[in-house]
């Protein structure tokens, strides 16, 4: 059985709305309705384009439909949670955009985890999850630590799927068509049958707070390194760091998360997260 364990789906226009009611357009005690500010000369059918391929900072929240369902062909139980994703960011066009993402218990062939217990791990470092747990206890678990609306950094692209022939008609953002001016991309292509397909922005890879300052030391240290042999002997390198400033502090408002449903006791402690402050 085949399952995407990524972002190909959207949450973006699931909305919570109360059941529709017939109305008297002339009836006066009608509700005004609150104020909003609109762009009239915006494409109110057009879909906005998915941010830039890289890596970003994002605080993790449960969708608006978090939880789901489902059985394998052997008729094994498996769940998969929904992330809704806010960028963290002082850029005011990439502040608080939203990415979807989701995680699964099902462990895919070849792997020995499933990615609900691989981001408890990096999210919670030092978190203990047991070898043996049945799905819904990674759920149980998976949910509690969600609770923390942790942060963590996330590699995407862009990504257009065929629903005709279940493939990927393009990934990475340059690999789709560019605008007339040359330097902006098209996030809107044809799939198989010729229907309109919009990239979505898609998961490729997710970093633990200390995993990405980790890798960004490294390359700073391959780019000194690169540098200084280019330089030639006797030249000084000018040294940039662009390295985050993560810091691995303990937050006293973490209660402590216990789950006695478990085989083995686990408790979620303060120090088990690694903190950006």
């Amino acid at each position: 059985m085949a399952i995407v364990d990524d972002n190909t789906h959207t949450d973006s226009d699931s909305r919570g709305f109360a059941e529709l009611k017939t109305i008297d357009i002339n009836d006066s005690s009608l509700p005004e309705g609150k104020e909003v500010e609109i762009d009239p000369n915006a494409d109110a059918w057009g879909v906005a384009c998915p941010l830039p391929d890289g890596i970003y900072k994002l605080k993790l929240f449960e969708a608006r439909n978090p939880y789901q369902m489902g059985k394998t062909d052997d008729g094994d139980i498996y769940y998969t949670a929904n992330l809704e994703c806010r960028v963290q960011s002082d850029n005011s066009d990439l502040k608080d955009r939203i990415v979807f993402g989701k995680a699964s218990t099902y462990v895919a062939q070849g792997k020995e985890v499933s990615t609900i217990v691989g981001l408890i791990k990096k999210i919670g470092p030092t978190i203990v999850v047991p070898t043996k747990i049945t799905p819904k206890q990674q759920l149980q678990l998976f949910r509690r630590v969600l609770a923390k609306e942790p942060t963590l950094y996330c590699e995407g692209e862009w990504a257009a799927w065929d629903m005709p022939k279940s493939e990927w008609i393009k990934r990475g953002m340059k690999n789709f068509p560019k605008h007339e001016d040359g330097k902006s991309f098209n996030h809107s292509v044809r799939d198989s049958k010729g229907n309109t397909v919009n990239a979505k922005w898609k998961v490729v890879k997710w970093y633990g707070l200390k995993e990405y300052k980790e890798m960004l030391e490294k390359e700073e240290a391959r780019k000194r390194q690169f540098q200084g042999q280019g330089q030639g002997q006797g030249q000084g390198v000018k040294q940039t760091s662009n390295i985050a400033n993560i810091k691995q502090d303990e937050v006293g408002d973490f209660q402590e998360i216990k789950t006695n449903a478990l085989p083995l006791p686990i408790v979620v402690k303060d120090d088990d997260f690694v903190i950006e402050e």
